[in-house]
């Protein structure tokens, strides 16, 4: 058992030997936990055969192909409606499935694995740019909601989805942008390339927040240098590889051939609202005319729908603000389960209030408001006794992330990533009050 004196011991005070039995404890309860999140995740999507063995057709989210073709040929494209696609999915997510069914197609294995590969680098990281003069509770505060509260952890162990590398990489990237840490700008350069090739609502951060922390940390010439180059790096390998497959270099909006798609079935049409946040909006479609229209190139389709797309925004600009709101709404104030599918009779599930949700948005909006009431204190009072630097940063991860969902659209495992940031920076502030208090 742990007692107070160790739980509050500073962790500058840690011996090697007690930081890897710590590791092994937690690590330990990562694997425990994630053997039965996988007896859950499996019920329910039918994920294995009769053998353990992952099923390709299973995987959701447009995975299922191109894992396969991965797999099979090492051919990154899938095919849909005649065209084949090379631009479907950003590349990181498929690249560790493919690794780990490369060693093992158990879905025990491969969900194990994962977990123990991420949450390892979690910790470590963690453990590393914490300031050393913090004690042993306040680190395992900083681990614990990720892996005690259940959504969290859903998001966090899913092979479903995207949002699973985002949870770990822009919580760890909010860690090192407010550390003192000397090595800071190139772990975050680092972070910056893979969050690239994460998810596209990240496209954003990954662009503009180098240009902030350059602003307000002052690095020198080289870590400024790395930041750019890295984010550059990023931009050229991904653009680079649509121009040699497509023809194009995918960039921006185009970041995806199938992004005016997603968008024109989900929120570009009079039927969003009908269904949003309760039930999937990946069912509009079914609501929705049915075109004939043949395409040559993924180009040619994602043009398609990018024209239907700036055509509905201007002849329905208050129905898209209405969304809007509806999402901010969802954003901060929706305590309940999202994006039900209906069950074989055609009927949805009782919409509940979820602990998981209640208990990351009560964080999020009371970090949201701690960080304006210090920014706005610091700059009418000029009392610069505070570090603004922690608030400033975390408006901006904050802003950065938010923007692309209010555009397109919100779901609680989208959120789940800056609501653990809103945990860190809530910790850290309230850490200084009471530093402040007991000086």
């Amino acid at each position: 058992m742990l007692n107070s004196n160790y739980l509050f011991k500073k962790l500058s005070f840690f011996k090697i030997k007690e930081i890897i039995y710590v590791y092994l404890i937690y690590i330990l309860l990562v694997s425990l936990i994630s053997f039965f999140y996988i007896e859950y995740v499996n019920s329910k999507y039918n994920l294995s055969d009769q053998n353990g063995n992952i099923i390709f057709k299973n995987l959701q989210f447009n995975n299922s192909e191109l894992i396969e073709n991965l797999y099979n040929k090492f051919d990154y494209s899938s095919t849909r409606n005649g065209i084949t696609y090379h631009l479907e999915k950003l590349p990181l997510f498929p690249l560790l499935l493919l690794s780990l069914i490369s060693i093992s197609k158990s879905l025990y294995f491969i969900i194990i694995l994962k977990n123990l590969l991420l949450f390892s680098i979690y910790f470590f990281i963690v453990f590393y740019f914490i300031p050393k003069k913090k004690n042993f509770f306040f680190f395992i505060s900083l681990l614990s909601p990720l892996i005690f509260i259940p959504y969290n952890f859903h998001v966090g162990s899913s092979i479903l989805f995207e949002d699973s590398l985002v949870l770990i990489l822009l919580p760890l990237s909010f860690l090192i942008c407010i550390s003192n840490n000397k090595k800071k700008f190139i772990f975050f350069s680092i972070l910056l390339f893979f969050l690239y090739f994460s998810k596209t609502y990240v496209f954003f951060f990954v662009l503009l927040f180098p240009f902030i922390i350059i602003i307000f940390d002052r690095p020198k010439f080289i870590s400024s240098f790395l930041l750019i180059f890295s984010v550059f790096c990023a931009v050229m390998i991904w653009g680079v590889f649509g121009k040699y497959k497509t023809g194009k270099f995918s960039f921006g909006s185009a970041l995806l051939s199938v992004n005016s798609q997603a968008l024109s079935e989900t929120v570009f049409n009079k039927y969003f609202l009908n269904y949003y946040p309760y039930k999937s909006v990946d069912l509009i479609i079914n609501e929705l005319d049915k075109e004939k229209v043949s395409f040559k190139s993924e180009w040619e389709f994602y043009e398609y729908y990018n024209k239907k797309n700036q055509l509905f925004l201007k002849n329905n600009l208050f129905i898209y603000f209405k969304g809007v709101f509806h999402k901010i709404i969802f954003i901060f104030f929706n305590f309940y389960s999202d994006g039900f599918n209906p069950k074989p009779d055609g009927t949805f599930e009782k919409n509940q209030l979820r602990f998981s949700h209640f208990i990351n948005k009560i964080v999020f909006n009371i970090s949201i408001l701690f960080c304006i009431y210090r920014i706005i204190k610091n700059l009418l009072k000029k009392n610069y006794y505070i570090n603004l630097k922690i608030d400033i940063y975390f408006f901006f991860f904050c802003f950065l992330n938010l923007i692309p969902l209010l555009y397109g659209w919100a779901t609680q495992k989208h959120l789940v990533p800056i609501q653990i940031v809103s945990y860190y920076y809530l910790f850290f502030v309230i850490d200084f009050y009471k530093n402040k208090l007991f000086r």
